[in-house]
């Protein structure tokens, strides 16, 4: 499950941080289905950072579904240690 960010290190330099990116957003395509539950997805607005993403997420979006929080929450730990930011909040 961890990311070696070196093993990216066989792409040209200015494709390692889009690829670093879209490895983060398959995986996240992959966890918020599976936190959910029956349940529909909320509508999520997905933000690239200058280190990482943002997700925002409607009022109680993370509130009403703990499971998925608590698994955003474990995937945020996770990118964190292979260097990567992964933040995310509800808007109003």
């Amino acid at each position: 499950r961890k990311i070696i960010r070196r093993e990216f290190n066989v792409l040209p330099p200015e494709q390692r941080l889009t690829a670093l990116r879209l490895t983060i957003v398959l995986r996240l395509a992959v966890l918020l289905p599976r936190a959910r539950g029956s349940e529909p997805a909320p509508p999520i607005q997905l933000t690239a950072t200058t280190d990482g993403l943002h997700m925002d997420f409607p009022k109680k979006g993370l509130t009403l579904r703990p499971l998925m929080h608590a698994d955003l929450l474990e995937e945020q730990a996770l990118l964190e240690r292979a260097g990567f930011a992964l933040s995310f909040g509800e808007t109003d």
